[in-house]
Parts: C-alpha cells; structure tokens; sequence
C-alpha cells in the first residue's frame, strides 16, 4: 500500500490525470460537465477563482459562463497541467483567463504576488481536489474571506458508496485499498466539507446524482484502474481474472461515481 504523500503526487500526476478523465468521459452515462453547470448560476461578469483547475476540463465552462467583462483565476499546482489549460482554453475567453501555479494551501500569497486584494471573487469553485489540501478547513476559510459578501462557494466531490462496485472486485483479488483513499472517495464530502458550510454560510444547497460508468471490455476497466492511485500491478492478472469473469457473466462491467455539490452562500441568489 503506498502512503498518503505518493498518492496525492500521483493524483496530480497530468498524464494520469487526464487519461482518468477521458475513461469517465467516454463511459460515463451522465454528462458530468453539463450535470455541474446546468446547476450553477454565474451571474454576468462574475470574477471566479477555480482551485485545483486541473487541465481545465471545468475551466472553459467558467470562461464560458462569466460573461464579457468576467474573469477566471485557475490554481494548479501542476505547471504542466496548468499549460496543458491555456492549451484547451486559447480562443474567444483567453483574455479573461488568469493561470497561477500553487499549491491550494498557499493561494492566499500566491494571489497576492499577482496584483489581487480581497474580498475580489463572486464565486469559488473547486471540482474533485479539495481533499487534497493538508489543512481542509482553512482553505475554506481563506476562500471565504476572499469572497464579497453576496459570493458563494462551490465544492464537488464523491460521497458515500462511490467506486463501490470497483473497489469490492479489486479488494476481492487481495488490492489494499488506502483508508485516506477510502475517505477521500466516501466519507470527505458529508464528514469534512458539509458541517464547516454549514457552520460559516447562511444558505447551503446540496445536489447529488449517481453516474454510471458501464464498461463493455476488460480492457477498459483495467485502464481505468492502471491510472487511479490504488493500481497494483502485482495485482494485476488476478484482477483480469475476476473482470473477465464478471464480464462474462453480466456482459459488461457498471462502476457507479457518486457525485455530490455543495454550493453556499450568505444571500438568496
């Protein structure tokens, strides 16, 4: 089992990064994207801060959706995702795009060595990376303090039996799963994220939905999991064992992400 450290490292990995996301995006039976942002209301011209912006899979959809005079800040601290970003986005909302390479754990003077003074942000919004912060809570609470009063936050995230079906075939072929993987996975959203809104906002939406990701080959099930950060390759064949099975027999392999939002704030939008 690796540690916590070698499995954030790995996380942020750009190329495994992006390899996860095209396997969900290409099996996945809801469209994640259009999922988060037909739930989001960005009011024109909104300045928007985006942690763990990733390649910018969610970024061009902000750019999109801030309006001629909006702005987005993307904070990643991969600098080759974070050029693999400018990359996708470069076109009509380019000027509206502000890059800054960090680690979420220290925005707050990464942002201010680039000219930026709080409160300045109409949203804050971070899909799939929070948990990856050495200290949760007060990165929410530096968030909140760079938000104007009428801003809002906005977290995304699994919860509860997400990965269930994977995760039970995997440990069935002897994988050690991490408890911090475990956690991150199920238990980080409800337990870490939720009482801290709750607690520091007046008004608190919560959306869930269950996206299934169907797998038809083993082939592919086994890609996936090669560039999560629970792979085993000493697993390996075993695993392949257990999937060709289970294909067999049900024709096709479905894991289930459980996707939570919680977005807050102090007004009525």
């Amino acid at each position: 089992m690796i540690g916590k450290e070698n499995i954030i490292h790995k996380a942020k990995e750009t190329g495994l990064l992006e390899k996860r996301i095209k396997q969900n995006r290409n099996f996945q039976q809801v469209d994640l994207l259009k999922w988060i942002f037909d739930r989001i209301k960005i009011e024109p011209d909104s300045k928007i801060i985006e942690l763990c912006s990733g390649t910018g899979s969610q970024t061009s959809c902000l750019l999109d959706n801030a309006g001629k005079d909006g702005q987005v800040i993307a904070v990643d601290i991969s600098s080759q995702s974070i050029e693999m970003l400018k990359v996708k986005t470069k076109g009509v909302n380019y000027s509206k795009l502000v890059t800054v390479v960090s680690d979420m754990d220290n925005v707050n003077p990464a942002l201010r060595s680039q000219g930026f003074r709080p409160p300045y942000f109409d949203l804050a919004f971070c899909a799939y990376g929070l948990y990856y912060s050495k200290d949760v809570l007060t990165t929410l609470k530096v968030l909140k303090g760079w938000l104007k009063p009428k801003g809002r936050i906005v977290i995304v995230g699994p919860f509860g039996s997400n990965n269930s079906p994977l995760f039970n075939v995997l440990e069935q072929g002897g994988v050690s799963i991490s408890r911090y993987v475990k956690h991150t996975s199920g238990d980080f959203m409800v337990k870490d994220v939720l009482p801290w809104i709750t607690n520091n906002y007046q008004l608190t939406y919560i959306h869930t939905t269950v996206n299934r990701i169907i797998w038809n080959k083993t082939e592919d099930v086994i890609e996936y999991w090669k560039n999560t950060t629970f792979y085993d390759s000493d697993k390996l064949s075993i695993i392949k064992k257990l999937i060709d099975d289970h294909i067999y027999k049900y024709r096709r392999f479905v894991n289930e992400k459980h996707i939570m939002m919680i977005e807050a704030s102090h007004d009525e939008k």
